[in-house]
C-alpha cells in the first residue's frame, strides 16, 4: 500500500470516530500525539522514527509527522510560544518562530503573588490554630473557674468569723474559781471566784499596743517580711504568682510568698501545711481580714503572735527577755536584731547564733535603708556594731502586773492553752492570746483548803531537811489528787514563798527520772495483769548480766560489769526472793527480770498509751546522730528515763491503785466558758479507761501497803492513822528522791532534788526526805478529812478488797504450795501468806526444795558418811556465773552430782562445785558454806572398811571349812 493510501486510510479511520489510543481496531497514534503528550508530562519527546523506510533507503525531508529526513540533524524540542501550534504539528516547510523576551518585572509580580497568596493561606491557618487554642483556653479556663469555685465553695473555709476570740478586746479580765462543794462525787456545788487570781490581759501578759511599738521594730519587719504590705489588700500577688510558677515547676521556692496579714492568719489558726486547699484557704481569709481590720490592728495582732525563739511570743516579750526592758525602749539595733529572729528562730537566735543574728541584722538594714526608713548615718552606726544582751531566761514567763499567782493558777493556765488548742485548733500563741483577752471563767479542781496547806508548808524552809549551811538547797514539788474523779486539788511548785509569775514549776513541768517508784506502773502491775507473775512469784535476786566479755592482756575473759548488773541499793543479793519481798524492799534485780518476762513492748505500751506518760520516748535522734529511747531495760525497770516524767504524771498513773485499775486523765480545769457564758471546754463528765483489773488494783495496793509498813517507807507515820500505800524512788546516781503515796482519799507525790542536779548522798536513806514531806503535808490534809467525816457522821474509809481476791499461805522459795519438805529449811520456817486471785493462786507443790543426807556439823553427807539426817535444800540450777557472786542463800543451795564427779570438800564452795566446769553458782561470803562436802568422812573410807569386812568374811568361811575338814 502506498503511503498516500495510508495517509487516506487514516484520514478515514479518524473520520470515522473511531477514538485515537484504542490498542483494538484503531492506529497507532500520531508521532504529534505522543510528543504533545510527552510535553505534558513535561518530558522532552524522543525524536520520531521513519516509517515505512526500506533498509538503506536514503532519508528524506520532514513527512507528514514532522519527523525529520534521515541523516539530519535533530533539534531540541521547544516549548512552542503560548497560541502557537506546537512544533510537531507545524506543516513541512513552515519557518520556526521568533523566541520571546521574558518580561521579568511580570514574572516577579506573579511570582509575589503567589508568594502572597501562600503567606495568606498560611495567616489564616496560623489564626485559624490560635482561635481554636483561645477558644479551648476560654472553654477550659470556663470549667477549671467553675470546679475551682465549686471547690473553693465546698472544701475552702475562707471565714474569719472565729477569729473573733482571737481579737477581743485587751482590757477585759479572765476570772479563776474554785468550787465550794457540797458533794464533789455528784458535781454539786457552788463556784467562787478567786478575785486575787484575775488574769488581766495587759496587766498580766507581754501584750503591746501598736502605739507602743518602735517604728524601727515596725519598718525592720515590713521591709524584710512584705515590703507592700501598706499597700496591697491582704495577699502580694505579684510574690504569690512567682511562688505558684515555682511550685508547679517543682522548685524548692515555693513558699516566701506569705504576707504579714497571711502570716497572721496562719499563727491563729496553726495551720502551716504546704498544700494549695490551705494556701488558698489562707488566702482568702488574709483578704476578708483586711476587710475587717485595719493596717495598725493587723500588724499589732502580727507583733504579738509572732515567735522569737526562747519561749518568747511576742515582741514584748523578746526585748525583756534579750535586753531585760520594755519594747518602746529598743534602740535600732535592738529592733532589728529582735526582728532578725523570726523568720529562722534556732539559727538567728541571738544568744545561741550570736554571728548568724549579726548577718541577719546587716541584711535588715541593708533593706531598710534601700526603702528610705533609716538614714545613711544609721545603717553606718549599725552596720558592724556589736550587739549588747542583758539576757534574761525567764523573761518571756515574767508579767508586767503586780498580781503574783499561786502555783495551782499557773498550772490552770498552761492547761487551758493546752485544751484550748485541742478544742479549737489554735496555735499556741493564739491559744495563750485568747486565755489572755477573751474575758473567759475558768471553774478549776482546786480545793483551797488543801492548797492553803501546801503552800504554808512550802514556804516555810525550816519544813525542810537540811545538811550544810550552804545557800543552795534542794528543791521540792508536790501534787495532791482526787484518784475518783482525776482532780487535781493541790500543787506546790517549789520551795519559799512565789515571788514571781510564770517561773519553772516543778510539780507540773520539770522532768526528772523517777527511780524505783517507776516499777509498780512499769513492771509489777502490767506483770500482774498479764499473767506472768502473781504476789507470791519467787524471782532470783542474782545478776542478770556481767557486761560484755573482752579477752585480757593475759589471754583472760574480762568481763566489763564483773560486779554483775544491775545492782541493788544495798549492792548483795539475797537470791531466791518473793515479789512482795522485791516491792518491799524495792529489788533493781527482780524488777528487771520480771520486766524481761513481761517485754519491753509490753511495759513501753502501758505506760505510754495506757496511762498516757507522754514523756517516755520511744525513739528520738539527737543533733549528733544518737537515737535516745526509754523503751530499755534502764528506763522501765529501774527509772533512768534519757529526760524523766512529771511529778504530776506520775501522780496521776498511781491513781489506778485506790481506783480499782481506772485511769482518768488529771485536770486542774473543770469547765471553761467564754464571755457569752457558752461552755467551751467540759471536764466534769470525764469518763475513765479501765487499765488493769480491780482484783490486780487491790494486790498492788497489797504489796505497797508493806513499803509503808516494814520497807523502804517505814517512816510514814499517817499509815497509824488510815490506810497508806506507796512507793519511794532513788535514782541510780542518787539525784532524785521520790515517794508517790496514796490514802482510800486522796494520791499525792512528792520529787525532792537539786534545781541542777547533783548527789544527794548526804540526805537520809532510812529517811528519805520526799516521804518525810509527804508524811507531814498528808497528815494536816487527813485533818481536814477527819472533820469533815465528824462534821458529817461518816466513818473513816479504808482499802477494800476486789471481789476474787482471796488470801492463801505459799512458799517463799518457790511460790508454791507449802509441803513438808519446806518444813526441813535449816533457816526456819519458809511460810508465807499472800493475796491472789483464784485463776492464781498455788496449786503445785513445791519442787525447790529437796531431802538431802547432812552429816550434821560436817555438811552435805557423803557415802562414807555414818548415820546421817535430813535437810531441805534449793534445787537451783540456774545459777552458771563466769565469775563468783556473793549471794545470801548460796549456801543453802543443792544439785545433783553426774556420774564419776566427785563432792568438793573445801568448806568455803558448795559440794556440788566440780561439777560446774569452770562456772560459779555463789557463794555466801565470810562463812563457812552449809552446803559444803563432808570432808570428815570420805567416801573411800567406806570402800576400804567394806574391803577390810569382805576380806575377814572369806577367812572366817577359810577356818569354817578347815574345821570342817579336819572333822571329817
Amino acid at each position: 500500500m502506498s503511503e498516500n493510501d495510508r495517509n487516506g486510510q487514516e484520514s478515514r479511520q479518524n473520520a470515522g470516530g473511531v477514538p485515537q489510543g484504542s490498542r483494538v481496531g484503531k492506529p497507532m497514534p500520531s508521532s504529534d500525539a505522543r510528543a504533545q503528550a510527552q510535553r505534558d508530562r513535561r518530558v522532552p519527546p524522543r525524536p520520531a522514527q521513519p516509517q515505512g523506510r526500506a533498509p538503506g533507503q536514503p532519508g528524506r525531508a520532514a513527512g507528514p509527522q514532522g519527523r525529520p529526513a534521515s541523516g539530519q540533524p535533530r533539534l531540541p524540542a521547544q516549548r512552542p510560544a503560548r497560541g502557537q501550534p506546537a512544533r510537531g504539528a507545524a506543516r513541512s516547510g513552515m519557518r520556526r518562530p521568533t523566541p520571546q523576551r521574558t518580561d521579568w518585572g511580570a514574572e516577579t509580580s506573579g511570582a509575589m503573588k503567589v508568594v502572597g497568596k501562600v503567606c495568606l493561606r498560611m495567616l489564616a491557618y496560623l489564626a485559624n490554630i490560635l482561635l481554636t487554642i483561645l477558644l479551648i483556653g476560654v472553654v477550659a479556663g470556663t470549667i477549671m473557674g467553675c470546679a475551682f469555685l465549686y471547690y473553693v465553695n465546698n472544701y475552702v473555709d475562707g471565714s474569719i468569723d472565729s477569729f473573733d476570740m482571737y481579737m477581743s478586746d485587751q482590757d477585759t479580765s479572765t476570772s479563776i474559781y474554785y468550787m465550794d462543794w457540797d458533794d464533789r462525787a455528784s458535781g454539786l456545788g457552788t463556784p467562787v471566784e478567786l478575785e486575787n487570781q484575775r488574769l488581766y490581759a495587759r496587766e498580766n501578759r507581754m501584750i503591746v499596743s501598736y502605739e507602743n511599738v518602735p517604728r524601727y521594730l515596725i519598718d525592720a519587719y515590713v521591709d524584710t517580711e512584705d515590703h507592700r504590705f501598706w499597700t496591697h489588700s491582704g495577699v502580694d500577688w505579684i510574690r504569690t504568682i512567682r511562688a505558684t510558677f515555682n511550685y508547679f515547676l517543682g522548685s524548692s521556692k515555693f513558699g516566701g510568698a506569705s504576707t504579714i496579714t497571711q502570716q497572721v492568719v496562719k499563727n491563729l489558726t496553726q495551720d502551716d501545711d504546704v498544700t494549695i486547699q490551705r494556701k488558698v484557704q489562707e488566702i482568702m481569709r488574709a483578704l476578708n481580714l483586711e476587710k475587717v481590720k485595719d493596717k495598725s490592728e493587723i500588724m499589732e495582732l502580727y507583733l504579738n503572735l509572732v515567735y522569737c525563739s526562747r519561749g518568747c511570743y511576742g515582741v514584748q516579750s523578746a526585748a525583756y527577755v534579750y535586753f531585760g526592758k520594755d519594747v518602746s525602749q529598743l534602740s535600732l539595733l535592738e529592733c532589728v536584731a529582735i526582728a532578725g529572729i523570726t523568720q529562722a528562730p534556732t539559727r538567728y537566735d541571738p544568744v545561741s547564733n550570736p554571728e548568724n543574728n549579726k548577718g541577719k541584722r546587716q541584711e535588715m538594714l541593708k533593706n531598710m535603708l534601700a526603702y528610705g526608713d533609716i538614714t545613711q548615718e544609721e545603717f553606718d552606726e549599725c552596720y558592724n556594731a556589736d550587739l549588747e544582751l542583758n539576757y534574761n531566761k525567764s523573761g518571756a514567763n515574767t508579767s508586767n502586773g503586780s498580781t503574783i499567782f499561786s502555783w495551782y493558777t499557773e498550772a490552770v493556765f498552761d492547761e487551758a492553752v493546752q485544751v484550748l488548742r485541742e478544742e479549737k485548733n489554735m496555735s499556741y500563741s493564739a491559744a495563750q492570746t485568747y486565755l489572755y483577752t477573751g474575758g473567759l471563767q475558768i471553774y478549776t479542781a482546786m480545793d483551797p483548803e488543801i492548797q492553803d496547806i501546801l503552800e504554808e508548808f512550802y514556804e516555810n524552809d525550816e519544813n525542810f531537811p537540811r545538811v550544810n549551811n550552804s545557800g543552795v538547797q534542794p528543791e521540792s514539788s508536790m501534787v495532791i489528787m482526787d484518784p475518783y474523779t482525776g482532780d487535781v486539788v493541790g500543787i506546790a511548785g517549789g520551795r519559799g514563798k512565789k515571788t514571781q509569775n510564770l517561773i519553772q514549776n516543778y510539780a507540773t513541768q520539770t522532768t526528772r527520772s523517777p527511780g524505783s517508784s517507776i516499777k509498780p506502773i512499769s513492771v509489777y502491775a502490767p506483770a500482774i495483769e498479764a499473767g506472768v507473775i502473781n504476789y507470791g512469784s519467787v524471782v532470783d535476786d542474782s545478776p542478770a548480766t556481767f557486761g560484755e566479755a573482752k579477752t585480757g592482756e593475759d589471754g583472760s575473759t574480762v568481763w566489763s560489769r564483773p560486779d554483775g548488773y544491775p545492782q541493788n541499793y544495798s549492792n548483795t543479793f539475797r537470791g531466791l526472793t518473793t515479789i512482795e519481798y522485791a516491792v518491799t524492799h524495792s529489788l533493781n534485780t527482780v524488777a528487771y527480770k520480771v520486766l524481761d518476762m513481761l517485754s519491753l513492748d509490753r511495759s513501753f505500751d502501758f505506760v505510754k498509751n495506757k496511762l498516757h506518760m507522754d514523756n517516755f520516748i520511744e525513739s528520738r535522734e539527737t543533733k549528733s546522730g544518737a537515737i535516745l529511747s526509754d523503751k530499755d531495760y534502764s528506763a522501765l525497770a529501774l527509772g533512768g528515763m534519757n529526760y524523766g516524767v512529771t511529778l504530776l504524771e506520775m501522780v496521776a498513773a498511781y491513781q489506778i491503785f485506790p481506783n480499782g485499775g481506772i485511769y482518768t486523765e488529771p485536770h486542774t480545769i473543770l469547765q471553761i466558758k467564754d464571755k457569752q457564758g457558752n461552755i467551751i471546754v467540759d471536764n466534769t463528765n470525764t469518763l475513765g479507761e479501765v487499765v488493769i483489773s480491780d482484783q490486780t488494783a487491790t494486790i498492788m495496793t497489797k504489796l505497797m501497803q508493806n513499803v509503808v509498813r516494814r520497807g523502804t517507807a517505814s517512816s510514814v507515820t499517817l499509815k497509824n492513822r488510815v490506810d497508806v500505800a506507796g512507793k519511794t524512788g532513788t535514782t541510780t546516781d542518787d539525784r532524785d528522791r521520790w515517794f508517790v503515796g496514796y490514802t482510800p482519799y486522796y494520791v499525792a507525790g512528792v520529787w525532792f532534788g537539786y534545781a541542777m542536779p547533783q548527789s544527794l548522798s548526804a540526805f537520809s536513806a532510812s529517811v528519805p526526805p520526799s516521804a518525810k514531806i509527804w508524811d507531814e503535808v498528808m497528815s494536816k490534809v487527813q485533818d481536814l478529812v477527819e472533820r469533815d467525816n465528824q462534821d458529817n457522821g461518816v466513818a473513816l474509809k479504808s482499802f477494800t478488797d476486789a471481789a476474787g481476791v482471796i488470801e492463801c499461805n505459799y512458799c517463799m522459795d518457790s511460790g508454791k504450795v507449802y509441803g513438808d519438805n519446806c518444813k526441813a529449811d535449816p533457816r526456819g520456817s519458809r511460810v508465807a501468806t499472800g493475796y491472789f486471785t483464784l485463776a492464781t493462786m498455788p496449786v503445785d507443790a513445791c519442787d525447790v526444795h529437796v531431802l538431802v543426807p547432812y552429816d550434821s556439823g560436817n555438811g552435805v553427807a557423803n557415802s562414807g558418811c555414818g548415820s546421817t539426817g535430813q535437810v531441805a535444800l534449793l534445787n537451783i540450777t540456774s545459777r552458771n556465773f563466769p565469775v563468783q557472786v556473793n549471794i545470801a542463800d548460796a549456801q543453802y543451795t543443792w544439785r545433783s552430782l553426774p556420774s564419776g564427779v566427785s563432792p568438793a570438800t573445801d568448806p568455803y564452795e558448795p559440794f556440788y562445785q566440780n561439777a560446774l566446769d569452770g562456772k560459779f553458782s555463789g557463794v555466801t561470803g565470810g562463812t563457812t558454806q552449809y552446803n559444803r562436802g563432808c570432808a570428815a568422812h570420805s567416801p573411800s573410807d567406806k570402800s576400804d572398811s567394806d574391803s577390810d569386812k569382805d576380806e575377814d568374811k572369806d577367812k572366817d568361811k577359810d577356818k569354817d571349812k578347815d574345821s570342817k575338814s579336819d572333822k571329817d
